[in-house]
């Protein structure tokens, strides 16, 4: 029996059309973006954020913690997961994005569920493990500053449940992670961490090649 990888745009827009709609307000975010300036599309695109909202709804996430705000696009996604006791932590060190995600998460109903840590991720993850009783997560989605990686893994580790999911995006990086000779720092550190991340006995890992590429992570029981 022969196996067909599926790659090409027109299959990625068929499943998008059947199961991963975006509200109202994911599309007017997407449509505010692209009329600014020197402003890249830093979201996910709608069948990646269908598939965070089914892992998290999958374990019953009650609490989630996104690495990267940006608009909150991504976190209205992660936010269908939510039970109405669920909660969403969203970490974003730049100020230009935090009226902008807070205005969407408001017009989404979401707001009450959704705290904004208006910082450098790092300073949040580092306040919380230097507390007595650190916050624990079920689900960890890291879209953030792709050289940091290796540092927002380690320290978001200890902060994730036992049963809880890691996922980190962007670990295809356009490709770049196969050319050694690309000395970009993101790819150096990011062709690094993957390679790492793939012997690190106290994990389970699973890598996928949808969107720039995913990594999803779970603790093994010994860790």
């Amino acid at each position: 029996m022969s196996v067909h990888s599926i790659s090409d745009v027109t299959c990625a827009e068929y499943f998008t059309s059947l199961c991963a709609a975006e509200s109202e307000v994911q599309r007017q975010l997407k449509g505010l973006v692209s009329t600014l300036d020197n402003v890249p599309p830093m979201y996910i695109d709608p069948l990646q954020g269908a598939i965070l909202a089914f892992l998290a709804r999958s374990i019953q996430a009650k609490n989630i913690l996104e690495l990267g705000t940006f608009v909150g696009y991504g976190t209205l996604w992660l936010a269908r997961a939510l039970s109405s006791d669920g909660k969403i932590t969203t970490c974003e060190r730049d100020k230009r994005w935090w009226p902008i995600a807070a205005d969407a998460f408001e017009k989404s109903g979401v707001s009450s569920q959704v705290h904004q840590e208006k910082c450098h991720a790092i300073e949040s993850l580092q306040n919380w493990l230097n507390l007595d009783t650190p916050p624990v997560f079920d689900f960890i989605f890291i879209d953030a500053d792709k050289s940091s990686i290796p540092v927002y893994v380690d320290a978001c580790l200890p902060l994730l449940s036992p049963q809880g999911l890691l996922i980190i995006d962007n670990v295809w990086w356009q490709g770049k992670v196969l050319n050694s000779d690309d000395h970009q720092k993101r790819a150096e550190v990011l062709r690094q961490f993957n390679a790492d991340l793939a012997k690190d006995a106290r994990l389970d890992v699973v890598m996928l090649p949808i969107s720039d590429g995913i990594s999803m992570i779970r603790k093994k029981a010994f860790l």
